[in-house]
């Protein structure tokens, strides 16, 4: 993507397409009916814990195995960095 101006979503959907093991969909969330969040408040309460406190400090996040990591600058050094676990650990039944 170096280069290329991207300046509308589909046009930044498309770019990332564009790279090996990646698919992106947008999901218009201002669509009436889309239902893309509808009841997910109690869906997303019971499985991903809170943002950590440090999120609005930060600018650059990496999310991976349900965590996040997150770093000031993208030069911020690995020693850090704050990962904090987004989803709750689920019981096995």
């Amino acid at each position: 993507m170096k280069g290329k101006k991207l300046y509308f979503l589909m046009a930044i959907v498309e770019a990332v397409n564009e790279v090996k093991k990646v698919n992106v969909s947008f999901i218009d969330h201002r669509d009436a009916w889309c239902p893309c969040y509808v009841n997910w408040g109690p869906i997303l309460k019971k499985h991903f814990k809170l943002l950590h406190v440090h999120y609005m400090f930060n600018y650059f996040f990496e999310f991976d195995e349900g965590h996040v990591s997150m770093r000031s600058l993208c030069s911020t050094s690995d020693n850090e960095v704050v990962n904090v676990p987004l989803v709750n650990a689920m019981k096995s039944t």
